[in-house]
């Protein structure tokens, strides 16, 4: 039986790269019409409406300026300052795309000339209504320069008011002591509910009551049932179905070596990702597809769907660093047992970001009071440094027990657990007892942060390391085949291999480093990062 399901697959991988081959094939000639139809379109010259361009980024400017003046949430801030951003840019590329037109013009000025010097031979009025004419629409396109360099100035401006905007008041909530998580005042929100928060809470839950039942309502009805089942679908059956041909292709397609593990790793925790983030997606089109969906309801929506994909992150990390499921393709030098023992800690500390962030998202939805809203920013630090202060605690308690059964065990890793316990207890729970409930929710997701980087840049540092070593070296086919093809020798495969992986490491400790410098949790996005890294 086994032997009989091995040509199975390798038959449906033959019949899936064939039905790719003649794909391609196809859509060969296909491309190429489209390809010669494109330069014959990028022949023609793109006719620019400057003054509507010019009037959309000033409608832009003006309603960023009305949003931050509205602003009270970092993670709005950081929304907006990227928003300032991307409106300058967008104002130095019409800035751009003028340029040459503003040269042509030029150009007829200087083959005209200047007007006749008194007294001198008077010119046709061809040639003077000519000249008139190419020095009004210079000037016209000179405003409009002047203008868009002008909004550009004011988003770049702007952009740097936002970030005094958030320093500041980072800086007035770490400052101010809000009160104990152990005094009465802290839990007051939950004793003793303000009547606007009740108010709004209510009218919050009202709003999620009229969308789930229009949701169900007949009209609705087929379509949310097919949602649902999706979303249970991919939740509960995605990570398997991708996992066992995952490991397949890791071993019958890719090459003997390293290269098998990291390409593993970085693909589970990719493979999380993606059947987590696609039930979310799922689930939010089941509440935001309906017409009469509410703006709170909306936000709070997206708000949660992005925190979903950044704590489907943190659980693919942990399966990948731990690979409970293949314990011989670990990357890291981790024993069986503490991988076992810390196999609980990633989903559960993704679960606590995700219920954290998602009670940050609804104060920052609804409103809520300020009280309140220090109320979730200590309950989320305090779910999360728990977690993060029972991880050395459970490799800890494990070590004791291996080094009783005399087990050899490096020192190192207790030196981490210690550093770890440090920081979480120094830095979190004793902010958190003390009244500074912003600075240890501010601790708390930098620290989270700061791990999720890190992995990934251990991640994809092996990969890249590993995938050099892998294609260039001499008994692969590609290597054999580079080789034969330039005449090279078995050195100057390795000599391309380490070239090429100490480009790619370079590359991503430069991403790394903007990330960790520019980039914050539950808001930075992928493409934002590679924006701010091309910009460095």
């Amino acid at each position: 039986m086994p032997r009989f399901s091995n040509c199975i697959m390798k038959a449906v991988w033959i019949l899936l790269f064939s039905v790719m081959l003649a794909f391609g094939t196809l859509s060969t000639g296909a491309r190429a019409d489209d390809a010669q139809e494109a330069a014959a379109d990028s022949a023609k010259p793109v006719k620019i409406n400057a003054a509507a361009e010019l009037n959309k980024l000033q409608k832009g400017l003006d309603t960023l300026k009305q949003q931050v003046s509205n602003a009270t949430a970092d993670n709005q801030l950081s929304a907006l300052n990227d928003s300032a951003m991307q409106l300058a840019n967008d104002a130095d590329t019409l800035m751009t795309a003028l340029q040459p037109d503003r040269t042509q013009l030029q150009g007829q000025l200087d083959v005209l000339g200047p007007p006749p010097a008194a007294g001198a031979m008077k010119e046709t009025s061809a040639v003077v209504q000519s000249r008139n004419s190419l020095n009004a629409r210079k000037a016209l396109l000179d405003s409009q320069i002047e203008r868009a360099r002008t909004v550009s100035s004011s988003a770049t401006k702007l952009s740097v008011q936002i970030a005094d905007i958030r320093c500041n008041t980072m800086c007035s909530q770490m400052a101010l002591n809000s009160g104990s998580i152990l005094s009465a005042r802290f839990w007051t929100p939950v004793t003793q509910p303000q009547s606007e928060d009740k108010r709004r809470l209510a009218s919050f839950s009202d709003d999620v009551a009229d969308a789930l039942q229009q949701d169900w309502s007949p009209e609705w009805r087929v379509g949310s049932a097919a949602l649902l089942v999706l979303a249970l679908l991919v939740w509960g059956f995605s990570s398997r179905w991708l996992d066992r041909p995952l490991g397949w292709f890791s071993i019958h397609i890719m090459p003997e070596g390293r290269l098998r593990r990291s390409f593993l790793a970085c693909f589970t925790a990719l493979v999380t990702v993606l059947s987590v983030g696609v039930g979310a997606q799922l689930l939010y089109w089941l509440l935001t597809r309906l017409p009469d969906v509410s703006d709170e309801l909306v936000d709070f929506a997206d708000g949660v769907l992005r925190l979903t994909f950044f704590a489907s992150l943190i659980a693919g990390l942990g399966r990948a660093f731990l690979s409970n499921h293949r314990p011989s393709w670990r990357l890291p030098a981790i024993p069986d047992a503490i991988a076992l023992a810390m196999k609980p800690l990633p989903p559960l500390l993704a679960t606590f970001v995700l219920i954290s962030g998602a009670i940050e998202q609804l104060n920052s939805s609804v409103g809520t009071s300020v009280s309140t809203t220090i109320f979730g920013y200590g309950l989320s630090a305090l779910l999360v440094a728990l977690v993060a202060f029972s991880g050395p605690l459970r490799i800890k308690r494990t070590r004791r027990k291996l080094l009783a059964e005399g087990a050899p065990l490096e020192t190192r890793s207790a030196v981490v657990g210690l550093i770890q316990v440090c920081i979480t207890a120094t830095a979190i729970l004793i902010t958190l007892l003390i009244g500074y409930i912003s600075l240890a929710r501010f601790l708390t997701y930098e620290l989270v942060w700061l791990a999720m980087v890190l992995s990934l840049l251990y991640l994809l540092i092996h990969l890249v390391v590993d995938l050099c070593d892998g294609l260039f070296a001499p008994n692969t086919p590609l290597g054999m085949r580079i080789k034969h093809m330039f005449n090279l020798d078995d050195r100057h495969l390795s000599q391309v291999a380490i070239l090429l992986a100490a480009i790619g490491k370079t590359l991503l400790i430069v991403f790394g480093a903007v990330a960790l410098i520019n980039g914050n949790f539950g808001s930075t996005t992928p493409l934002a990062l590679l924006h701010k890294v091309l910009e460095v």
